[in-house]
C-alpha cells in the first residue's frame, strides 16, 4: 500500500509538472505573439510619425496654393484696370507736353525775321504782363513786387522739358512693368524732337 501511493504520488507530481510545462510554453507562446504584435504597432507608430509632416506639408502647400489663386483671381481685372486708367491718364498730359514741345519748336524754327518779329511782340507781351503782374502785386500787398523777368521764362521752359523727361521716363518705366513692348513707344525725348527741329530748317 504505501507502494501505491508512492507510485499515486509520483504520478500527481507528474501531472503537476506536465501542468507547469504546459503553463510556462503557453506564457512562451503568448510572450512571443505580445512581442511580435508590439514591434508592429511600434513600426506602424513610427511610419505614421514620418507621415504626418509630409500630410501636413500637402494640406500647407495646397491651401497656399488655394490662397495664391484667390488673390490672383480677386486683384487681376481691377489691377489692370487701374493701370489702364493711369497709362491713360499719362499718355494724355505726355501727348499735352509734346504738343507744347512742338509748338515752341515750330516758334524757334521761324525764318529770322519772323522770329524777331515774334521776338518783339513776346516781349511786348511779357512787358504788358509785367505790368499787369506788377499792378496785381501792388495791389495785393506793395511789400511783395515779383516782377516777371525773361529769366524766369525761360527757366521755366526749361522746367517743362523736365518735366516732359520725367514723365515720358516714368510712362517708359511702367510700359516695362506691365509687360508692354517699348517698340511702338510713341513719345521721343526732348533732344531728339529739339534736334530733328532744328534739321528742318
Amino acid at each position: 500500500m504505501i507502494v501505491s501511493m508512492l507510485l499515486v504520488h509520483d504520478d500527481t507530481n507528474d501531472d503537476e509538472d506536465y501542468d507547469d510545462v504546459c503553463d510556462e510554453q503557453k506564457y512562451r507562446a503568448q510572450k512571443k505573439v505580445v512581442e511580435k504584435e508590439l514591434r508592429d504597432l511600434t513600426v506602424e507608430h513610427e511610419l505614421h510619425l514620418a507621415g504626418l509632416p509630409e500630410e501636413e506639408r500637402q494640406h500647407v502647400l495646397k491651401r497656399q496654393r488655394e490662397s495664391i489663386l484667390d488673390i490672383q483671381q480677386r486683384s487681376g481685372p481691377g489691377r489692370r484696370f487701374c493701370l489702364q486708367k493711369k497709362l491713360a491718364a499719362v499718355t494724355e498730359t505726355l501727348e499735352k507736353k509734346e504738343a507744347q514741345l512742338c509748338a515752341a519748336l515750330s516758334v524757334c524754327s521761324i525764318e529770322p525775321t519772323v522770329r524777331s518779329n515774334r521776338r518783339q511782340q513776346a516781349g511786348g507781351l511779357a512787358e504788358e504782363e509785367e505790368g499787369t503782374a506788377a499792378g496785381l502785386n501792388y495791389t495785393l500787398s506793395p511789400a511783395a513786387q515779383l516782377p516777371v523777368s525773361a529769366a524766369q521764362l525761360v527757366t521755366s521752359c526749361m522746367f517743362d522739358l523736365q518735366e516732359y523727361e520725367q514723365l515720358r521716363h516714368s510712362w517708359k518705366e511702367q510700359l516695362k512693368a506691365s509687360g508692354g513692348s517699348l517698340h511702338d513707344f510713341p513719345f521721343r525725348p526732348a533732344k531728339k524732337i529739339l534736334k530733328d527741329a532744328g534739321s528742318d530748317q
